[in-house]
């Protein structure tokens, strides 16, 4: 990544325009045209101001949400790894109209992001490259079971999981990190977990619920948390193909679908430098002989370095670092702008 740095003279019509400064800033980018909003708050006011296919770029800080996210716009971060990443604070629900793609990548969420099934024909949301402190499926009074909100997530950390009752969810889970899935009674549609790794610490899976897994991790580490293993199994409605369970050598017993699950003791011989809890820099590798042993559906590692989409947060866009300006303009009506961006 380079950091570009440009300093603008603008000419302005008077002599005395004071600007604003700020280190919150939200641009939006519609027909090739673009727009800066300010503050905590510009993240509202962009998306006030968008329309669907439109793309809104936040620059590092921390930004507050009300209100529901419906629209199909494209909303970028700072990247969750980078120096000053991007944050919302607030929780934030989502449910994509009907024909839609929502677009999320590179975003620290503090609050629970609520993915809303609300009984309309509802759209697609892609989660890219985000850290959740919480991600639940949720429904409305009005649920339906043939309407639900598709979500596919690549490469992100995920805290904590809740699907609640009859929320239906419609999810593919591509090389992520999931700590603590907790799902409930909605049977209707199936959630598929692709090259993940699945740490629980304390869960619930229904019998009726449907879980699709492949090429997966799963790290048991129930003990360490003080609880009792109370001889938790997977759903016998669940599937599970060329998936690994470490240190819970029964977690497969119950399954009635899938095939070449193996199970092991120690995460140790499993990860080069595996911590639970997700830290920056953290790269899911698997050791050597790791890498060979445990081999996913396509022919490639199990875990989140396997697949098609091998575990990287990077982001790909340039992001504004840095902006200010004089506080008055001079004589001749000139306000010098100064923006560094932070891109390829």
């Amino acid at each position: 990544m380079k950091k570009l740095l440009f300093v603008m003279a603008v000419l302005f019509g008077c002599t005395t325009v004071s600007y604003a400064q700020t280190s919150f800033i939200a641009t939006l980018q519609h027909e090739g045209e673009f727009s800066h909003y300010y503050g905590a708050g510009a993240l509202k006011s962009a998306y006030n101001a968008a329309a669907d296919g439109d793309i809104i770029t936040l620059s590092p800080g921390t930004f507050t949400w009300s209100g529901n996210f419906v629209k199909g716009i494209t909303l970028r971060g700072a990247g969750i790894d980078a120096t000053e990443p991007t944050y919302i604070s607030s929780g934030v629900d989502m449910a994509c109209n009907e024909g839609l793609v929502m677009v999320i990548e590179g975003i620290r969420f503090n609050g629970e992001v609520r993915v809303l099934n609300q009984g309309a024909e509802q759209g697609t949301i892609k989660f890219i490259k985000n850290w959740f402190s919480s991600l639940s499926a949720r429904a409305s009074s009005t649920y339906s079971s043939d309407k639900s909100v598709k979500v596919r997530l690549y490469n992100n950390i995920i805290n904590s999981m809740y699907f609640d009752y009859h929320a239906y969810p419609d999810y593919l889970f591509y090389n992520c990190y999931v700590e603590n899935p907790r799902c409930y009674n909605s049977s209707e549609t199936s959630t598929t977990f692709v090259n993940c790794i699945i740490n629980w610490t304390n869960s619930y899976a229904d019998a009726a619920y449907s879980l699709n897994f492949y090429n997966t991790i799963f790290n048991w580490t129930w003990g360490s948390y003080g609880g009792t293993d109370t001889n938790f199994l997977l759903p016998n409605t669940a599937t599970c193909y060329n998936c690994l369970s470490i240190n819970k050598s029964t977690l497969f017993n119950n399954l009635v679908s899938g095939g070449n699950n193996k199970t092991t003791n120690s995460a140790a011989d499993v990860f080069s430098a595996y911590r639970k809890d997700y830290t920056a820099g953290e790269t899911f590798s698997l050791t050597d002989n790791a890498k060979t042993t445990y081999i996913g559906t396509d022919g490639t590692q199990i875990g989140m370095q396997g697949g098609n989409y091998p575990f990287n947060v990077t982001v790909q866009y340039p992001i504004i670092t840095k902006f200010g300006s004089d506080s008055q303009t001079s004589k001749e009506g000139i306000l010098n702008v100064e923006v560094e961006v932070d891109g390829k």
